[in-house]
């Protein structure tokens, strides 16, 4: 009995378990079912605007030295006086004195050559004298006509070299006595000073490294399309009409203006550019190592799109929506391109507008979603593309 008892007990537990979990069951209400998501791509567009516009060229380049020289002593001596106002980054007018050398050796050597070619005139002069000597006690003789030898033409000729070279050697003398003290030949900047007061220096070493302070070049890359389209030929040699001007910017504002005197006439053979220089005056505050920007105003007019030049595919193509929203890749002609744009040509397909944002995945033909249309007018971001945020 008490296990009979037992296990009617066992049982009316599992009865009222299976009825609790049963009772549970179906007071559990059913979730609703949710529609699948969109999962076409989201993107943003802009309409693109045809417009007339100049095509200039835009490009960058480095200021450098008009000329860069080494300005040597050309005698040899015992510095007397280098200009102590000259330090690095002084500013030497011409004609300023630069430095002066002793001039004692100097004059010594102007007093012994003029003495020299005393010696050798006067060796001249009594060449002469027994010459006339000679031919006239011949003539008294009724001798024949006297030989060379006789007239004493082989020591005329050797007395009179000798005073030619002593003439010749107090030139010298007397310019390297005048050469002592050395003037700036033109407008300096002192970029270092090489030597001191006092220093024993000879012929051909140098004194101060200077730059010309009255100009400055900058040479910028261009391609051989912006080249023709400046009118400047692609090897050297005279420009086509007059030369065209550049503007030149830095970063901080400094802008100077200046005409372009030269291409390199060869192509760098790593970007396939040509290299032009543009010549600035001394006065347009600019200095060598200046990175600036460089604008050429082009001749030329055309109709053009204006895009951010981050939208340019590798392939030159740009990313287009159509106006059933699928993608559409289109090849590009680009007429002109700047720092941060790009302008092509107006044939994009009709009723597309251009995709702003860059796609991980995508394959032409497939649909979009469009997150924002770009006015016309508006200008995006060209240096931080937008980002947009799938779902």
């Amino acid at each position: 009995m008490i296990i009979l008892a037992r296990i009617i007990a066992v049982l009316v537990v599992l009865g009222a378990t299976s009825g609790i979990i049963f009772g549970l069951y179906k007071l559990k209400s059913t979730p609703p079912v949710q529609p699948p998501g969109d999962t076409r791509p989201l993107v943003r567009v802009m309409v693109p605007t045809v417009e007339t516009l100049t095509l200039d060229v835009e490009t960058t380049g480095t200021v450098q030295a008009f000329a860069r020289m080494t300005l040597a002593a050309e005698v040899t001596g015992r510095l007397e006086n280098v200009n102590a106002a000259l330090q690095p980054g002084a500013v030497a007018s011409t004609g300023t004195v630069l430095w002066r050398t002793e001039t004692v050796e100097l004059d010594a050597a102007v007093a012994r050559v003029q003495a020299d070619l005393a010696t050798a005139e006067l060796v001249l002069a009594q060449e002469e004298a027994l010459a006339n000597e000679a031919v006239h006690d011949l003539s008294l003789l009724d001798a024949a006509e006297p030989s060379a030898l006789a007239r004493r033409e082989p020591q005329i000729a050797s007395a009179r070299a000798r005073v030619a070279s002593s003439k010749a050697a107090l030139q010298q003398a007397q310019r390297d006595r005048e050469r002592s003290t050395m003037q700036a030949p033109r407008d300096l900047v002192i970029e270092a000073r090489l030597a001191e007061s006092g220093q024993w220096i000879t012929r051909g070493q140098g004194i101060f490294q200077v730059r010309a302070a009255d100009a400055v070049e900058v040479q910028v890359p261009i391609t051989l399309t912006e080249l023709t389209r400046l009118g400047l030929p692609p090897t050297p040699g005279d420009f086509a009409g007059a030369a065209p001007q550049a503007t030149v910017i830095t970063a901080d504002g400094r802008s100077a203006t200046g005409p372009v005197v030269r291409t390199l006439g060869n192509l760098d053979p790593m970007t396939r550019l040509a290299m032009v220089v543009i010549r600035l005056p001394g006065t347009a505050n600019l200095v060598p190592g200046d990175h600036v920007t460089v604008h050429f105003a082009g001749p030329q007019q055309a109709t053009g799109i204006t895009i951010p030049r981050y939208l340019l595919r590798r392939d030159g193509s740009v990313l287009l929506v159509d106006s059933e929203s699928r993608l559409i890749e289109h090849p590009t002609q680009i007429l002109l391109q700047r720092r941060a744009e790009v302008v092509i040509a107006p044939d994009l397909p009709p009723n597309t507008r251009v995709v702003l944002n860059r796609l991980e995945a995508w394959s032409a033909g497939s649909a979009v979603r469009i997150a924002e249309d770009v006015p016309a007018q508006g200008q995006p971001d060209v240096a931080h593309p937008p980002e947009v945020h799938q779902p």
